[in-house]
């Protein structure tokens, strides 16, 4: 599944330190660029980019003094949630739609809490609403309530409770491609129903071959408007 457009905007928003009061302050918006220690971390961490604490966590390789371009930052950003969204699909044994992937993958991209987490137990056995109220508990960091936490658990729980709206079909897709296909044959088949004569005579003129290509075509595009239907069931297209 892939991170949609509103995951990436709440992780952003809150990894570039918009929004946190705890975020250095004086640094400009591109404060996320240059690393800074990260003080709420239990120990405090270098941090760099959006929430970037290294190839691997702590590994030394974000440091005082290290800054990054927006387009570095962007790549580590999606390494990072590469590895946290192979987590989160590993841990949910549910079914979940684009939002509710996204909430728990900022969620645990922020916290690493998402295993062995109430939020998970209760999610794995079907109650998801539960589970999205475990979302308010996280908010606390060195024994502190975090203005910035309440914030982002609360968009990450909008997020999770928020349904996909039934996508609209697409006006051209298999179903016209099908339709295409099977038209020359039945519109022979009409004609010949109602002028069967000159139809005859059309026909006799038609190399025996192109009869033939007709029904292929013909059975190609009822099988790719039968496929159609069945995969916009599948895909939620009204």
């Amino acid at each position: 599944m892939n991170t949609n457009q509103q995951t990436l905007a709440l992780i952003k928003h809150f990894e570039a330190g918009e929004g946190s009061e705890w975020y250095p302050q004086g640094r400009g918006v591109e404060a996320h660029l240059t690393a800074y220690l990260d003080k709420i971390a239990d120990p405090p961490i270098w941090t760099i980019g959006y929430g970037h604490t290294g190839l691997s966590h702590n590994d030394g390789t974000v440091y005082e003094g290290r800054s990054i371009s927006k387009q570095e930052a962007e790549r580590l950003l999606v390494f990072d949630l590469k590895n946290f969204a192979r987590r989160v699909k590993r841990l949910a044994k549910v079914p979940l739609n684009e939002n509710q992937f996204g909430a728990l993958l900022s969620f645990d991209f922020n916290t690493g809490g998402l295993a062995g987490s109430t939020l998970l137990r209760l999610l794995n056995a079907g109650d998801y609403v539960g589970a999205a109220n475990e979302f308010d508990r996280w908010v606390h960091a060195g024994g502190k309530k975090i203005s910035g936490l309440v914030r982002r658990r609360q968009y990450e729980k909008d997020l999770f409770l928020q349904p996909i709206p039934p996508r609209a079909k697409p006006l051209i897709g298999r179903t016209g491609q099908g339709t295409a296909l099977a038209t020359p044959a039945v519109i022979l088949e009409t004609c010949k129903s109602i002028v069967p004569k000159a139809s005859e005579s059309i026909i006799a003129k038609l190399p025996e071959w192109s009869l033939g290509v007709l029904a292929i075509t013909a059975v190609v595009g009822l099988g790719l408007i039968l496929y159609a239907r069945l995969d916009d069931n599948r895909k939620g297209y009204r």
